[in-house]
């Protein structure tokens, strides 16, 4: 079945009022979720113990006590004791590849944990 002409437009307004209603109500709903709520002011409940107002109330405040003065035996000496740690062999070629490319001997040291010596020694060895 064929719609003439007329019957297209009116179907076509229509279908357009509907839309532009949608649209309008959409678009209400929207501005409905984005608008700020109303700010409802609380009143503080005034018991009988509290004054009535709550700015004249003073802070609690906790001490603090002194730390407990700590026994010498009981404090860490400043240095480890000094233990001879080696750099393996197996680490030797290691060594020599972060000297290549630009590591001091101080550094390597450093990553190894030992003395400059050591890594001096590696060097000589190797």
């Amino acid at each position: 079945m064929e719609l003439s002409l007329f019957d297209r437009e009116q179907s076509g307004h229509a279908t357009r009022g509907s839309d532009r209603d949608q649209a309008v109500s959409a678009r209400q709903a929207a501005e409905a979720l984005f608008t700020p709520k109303p700010q409802t002011l609380k009143q503080p409940e005034v018991t009988p113990g509290s004054s009535a107002n709550p700015s004249l109330r003073r802070p609690r405040v906790l001490g603090i006590s002194a730390p407990e003065p700590q026994r010498q035996e009981d404090v860490a000496p400043l240095r480890p004791a000094t233990t001879h740690k080696r750099i393996v062999d197996a680490e030797a070629s290691r060594v020599r590849t972060w000297l290549k490319y630009g590591m001091t001997v101080g550094q390597v040291a450093k990553v190894y944990g030992v003395t400059l010596m050591e890594v001096q020694r590696v060097l000589r060895e190797g």
